[in-house]
């Protein structure tokens, strides 16, 4: 991908192109993506965590993600992130993996809301100017809550889970997210906060969705 005569773009320049094709074969240089998760080098290991965030945020991320060569490459990213966040602890590496979450009820989510090292990513982003970043990160603090043996983390999982339910009620998806997170956390306060929407909220499917989440509670 370099022109004419010109040397090859090192992986480094070739992350930073505005071609996914062109970063997937800087990625590939020094990460095969038939191996999940690969090794890459020591002096690569910033530059493969920004390019995982920079393919998390592409605008076009849902409809690359429908094609398998996209999706290869972005899992080996993904999982070589995973690996080094697990095998050093970044905390870059956390947080990319905290903003490239989108199915919190996952395996991986569930994984990486069990890590402490995730916490400061999470609260973060339950501050985020876009309505899905708080809405996983209000069930991915509920998730890490249960995994804490400190209560004041559970306790603040439960208010900020039952403020959002109030606050931006309007929203359903971070609506259902604190009802999600109110159920994974458990407890007479939850019953009594779903109980207080299934009861209460003008939208059916709301009020139905507490009632599921109720019916878990009691089972």
């Amino acid at each position: 991908y370099g022109q004419g005569g010109a040397s090859p773009l090192s992986f480094e320049q070739g992350s930073q192109s505005h071609s996914w094709l062109i970063r997937r074969v800087a990625f590939e240089k020094i990460c095969p993506v038939k191996l999940k998760p690969c090794q890459p080098p020591a002096e690569n290991i910033a530059a493969v965590i920004d390019l995982l965030a920079r393919e998390t945020s592409n605008p076009n991320w849902e409809e690359l993600a429908e094609g398998p060569d996209f999706e290869s490459y972005y899992s080996t990213l993904l999982m070589t992130v995973r690996a080094i966040a697990t095998d050093t602890g970044n905390p870059r590496a956390f947080r990319a993996l905290v903003n490239s979450q989108y199915n919190p009820d996952s395996e991986f989510g569930r994984w990486l809301s069990a890590q402490p090292q995730a916490l400061s990513a999470i609260e973060e982003n339950l501050k985020s100017t876009y309505p899905i970043q708080r809405a996983f990160a209000i069930q991915m603090l509920a998730q890490a809550a249960v995994h804490s043996d400190k209560q004041e983390l559970r306790q603040k999982s439960r208010t900020i889970a039952e403020s959002k339910a109030v606050d931006e009620k309007e929203n359903g998806f971070i609506l259902t997210s604190a009802m999600k997170a109110l159920t994974t956390l458990g407890g007479p306060a939850s019953v009594a906060t779903l109980t207080q929407i299934a009861d209460t909220d003008p939208n059916p499917d709301i009020q139905k969705y507490a009632r599921a989440c109720l019916k878990h509670l009691n089972t």
